[in-house]
């Protein structure tokens, strides 16, 4: 009897139990139904929002809400305001899925969540309230209570396409082509974010994959990070951006500031730490972030890191490769930034190798200037230097050492860069056992131990003038070392003028004059006196004993062949002494010359 009324007490719950079930069942499946296909689900949002506008003056719209079992919502052209009534969100669609739900509603989770044609435009005002944070501070209540649990809610997955994010901060414009922290707009955001968490004012997230374009013209092909967002600081870390030739790895990236307030004086309030990992970057990329002469893809393979903020930025190591063999160590402190004018630069250049043809590639690549290099300088393949360079951006003193297998050179030169005009160059430079023979391709020259200044420009086009004065304390050729030879000279690509002078024992010698390349006729104006050369001695001649040669000469003519050549060359005085004796010659003059359309030749001297 016992075990009857146990079987009946069985089936008894089991009806109840399915009945439940089976209410239940119908009851969600009409609830869907009514939220699916009765517009009920837009009904209700549409009621939600009218009562967010009159209780808390929040102005939110929906179009239409769809509502799927178990816990999935779809929202379709959903705006929402801020409080001066300029967009704050909205979206074309966007969908998610609720997981859990704890701690009476301040605990979410959500699964697979979407956005499309999603804009999120955020703002401060002139005392750095953010217009999101504004928004949220209405719905605080009034009354004091205690202290609960930070509002929690994470996200596993969110795929978006055509988003865009804005953030503008303070009342300034923006610069066109410059990425400005304080007028962010990213534009074209496609990617995947995953484990996305909201902890009271924290966020954390990873985005594997990401594209996006911003305002100033900074893009990405692919971009990935795993970053953290607070009102205290901004940590993003494992960078990758791909875009073109462009690949940047920053294992760690670090914004701290004291609020979001702070932002609004981003130069001096933000601390930066940057750690670059072996990368490559273009004047492209970086003309987003700082003014260069052009914005050109010309690589450079870069790695190093950066700290301070940018009105007093601290670089303790920074290393580049460039084009064959360029690489450059280096330490730096900068001040004043991002004002180029005011901007005071210390750098510390601890190692420096190139090669003139790399110099080439690399000036003409940066678009500073164009010209050609000579082919004797291409063999110039191993140049160090170590020094310092300080002073402003746009006008700097660089100082230091260079050494080669050719020789030593030691610089001293300020250069100054003016926007849209010349670039100015002035400065000394001292050789030790410079072999110009080999620089110059010339096997007759040898070493040589000069000092010398320049003062000059080059212009955006490439032209170059300069003003050089030069003392040679040696100078070896043909097998002979001269002494004593100093010049003084203007001189420009096409033409010189100046005078040098030779005071060795075997070469005495002066010359003054002029050479001109620049008109479509060439001209030559100069004049010449050699008191003495002894050519045996030079080993210019030594088939005699003895070979002496002295003259003065002046010459006026223009021409650019022998058949067109006028003007005049004169010898006042040539003498030349052998074994034999002295010959001499005064007063001669040759004289070219037009008459009828024929080309006539005279000669006159006392001699004849």
């Amino acid at each position: 009897m016992h075990f009857r009324k146990l079987q009946w007490l069985g089936r008894f719950l089991a009806r109840i139990v399915l009945w439940v079930m089976l209410i239940g069942a119908s009851f969600l499946f009409s609830l869907y139904l009514l939220l699916e296909h009765t517009n009920l689900g837009t009904y209700s949002a549409s009621k939600l929002t009218s009562w967010l506008k009159q209780r808390y003056g929040v102005h939110i719209a929906i179009q239409r809400v769809s509502v799927k079992l178990p816990a999935s919502l779809e929202l379709q052209q959903a705006l929402v305001y801020d409080l001066r009534g300029d967009t704050l969100l909205c979206a074309s669609r966007a969908s998610t899925s609720l997981i859990g739900i704890a701690q009476g509603g301040r605990k979410l989770r959500f699964g697979r969540t979407e956005l499309h044609g999603a804009y999120l435009n955020l703002k401060t005002d002139s005392a750095g309230v953010l217009n999101l944070t504004e928004l949220l501070d209405t719905f605080k209540s009034t009354t004091p209570k205690k202290q609960k649990t930070p509002f929690k809610l994470s996200i596993e997955r969110i795929l978006f396409s055509d988003l865009r994010f804005s953030m503008q901060r303070g009342d300034g414009e923006a610069i066109m082509g410059r990425f400005s922290p304080q007028h962010i707009d990213f534009q074209e955001i496609r990617g995947v974010i995953k484990y996305l968490q909201v902890t009271g004012d924290t966020v954390r997230m990873e985005i594997p994959k990401l594209s996006f374009r911003e305002r100033s013209g900074f893009a990405a092909e692919e971009f990935q990070t795993r970053m953290v967002l607070c009102s205290q600081y901004m940590h993003f870390q494992d960078i990758r951006l791909r875009e073109y030739n462009q690949d940047l790895q920053i294992p760690n990236f670090r914004m701290s500031y004291d609020s979001w307030a702070s932002m609004k004086d981003f130069v001096h309030n933000v601390t930066l730490q940057l750690d670059i990992q072996p990368s490559v970057l273009t004047p492209r990329l970086l003309s987003y972030f700082v003014p260069l002469p052009a914005a050109t893809d010309f690589p450079f393979h870069v790695s190093g890191y950066v700290k301070g903020t940018i009105a007093s930025l601290h670089i303790p190591y920074f290393n580049v490769h460039v084009a064959d063999v360029t690489q450059l160590y280096l330490q730096a402190n900068f001040e004043g930034l991002p004002k180029v004018h005011d901007a005071v630069v210390n750098i510390a250049v601890k190692e420096f190798t190139t090669s003139l043809s790399d110099v080439h590639q690399v000036v003409n690549g940066m678009g500073v200037a164009r010209f050609n290099l000579p082919a004797f300088a291409r063999q110039v393949n191993n140049l160090t230097y170590k020094g310092e360079l300080v002073g402003f951006l746009d006008d700097f003193v660089a100082y230091g050492r260079i050494t080669s297998d050719l020789g030593d050179i030691g610089v001293d030169i300020s250069l100054r860069l003016e926007e849209n005009a010349a670039t100015y160059i002035e400065g000394n430079v001292a050789t030790k056992r410079l072999h110009v023979g080999k620089l110059l391709d010339y096997k007759d020259l040898g070493r040589t131990d000069l000092t010398a200044s320049i003062s000059g420009s080059i212009s955006r086009h490439g032209g170059f003038k300069s003003h050089a004065r030069m003392n040679i304390d040696n100078l070896e050729f043909r097998n002979y070392i001269y002494h004593n030879i100093s010049g003084d000279g203007y001189f420009t690509p096409k033409s010189y003028a100046g005078e040098f002078s030779v005071r060795d024992s075997a070469f005495l010698l002066d010359f003054q004059g002029s050479v001109d390349f620049s008109v479509s006729v060439p001209k030559f104006q100069f004049g010449v006196k050699a008191e003495r050369i002894d050519l045996k001695k030079i080993h210019w001649y030594e088939k005699d004993s003895i070979a002496s040669l002295a003259f003065d000469v002046s010459a006026f003519f223009e021409g650019r062949k022998i058949d067109d050549l006028l003007g005049n060359i004169a010898f006042a005085q040539l003498s030349y002494t052998n074994s034999n004796g002295t010959a001499h010659l005064d007063g001669l003059r040759l004289t070219a010359f037009n008459d009828g359309g024929g080309k006539y030749i005279t000669a006159e001297s006392s001699a004849f």
